[in-house]
């Protein structure tokens, strides 16, 4: 990749302390315990969330953009999951 190249890409969303707050808010109310929750420390692509064999709930947050609408399909992702 030429220098040109990585200066022109967005700058990468790294999950700070706030972020964390906004996802235990979702995933507390859910009762899901915090020790059942894995979030990488930066961003990607448009984010997912993805349920394990382990039982643990791996939660990638969007690379860019407003991460209001990623807690909403958050919330929609694991109330559907409850309900199974």
């Amino acid at each position: 990749m030429s220098e040109a190249n990585i200066n022109s890409t967005q700058p990468l969303r790294l999950v700070d302390q706030r972020t964390m707050e906004k996802i235990f808010a979702v995933t507390d109310a859910r009762g899901i315990s915090r020790e059942a929750i894995r979030v990488p420390l930066a961003g990607e692509g448009e984010g997912r969330i993805h349920l394990a064999t382990d039982g643990t709930w791996e939660i990638v947050v969007p690379a860019a953009g407003a991460l209001e609408p990623f807690l909403a399909t958050l919330e929609r992702t694991l109330s559907g999951m409850a309900r199974e």
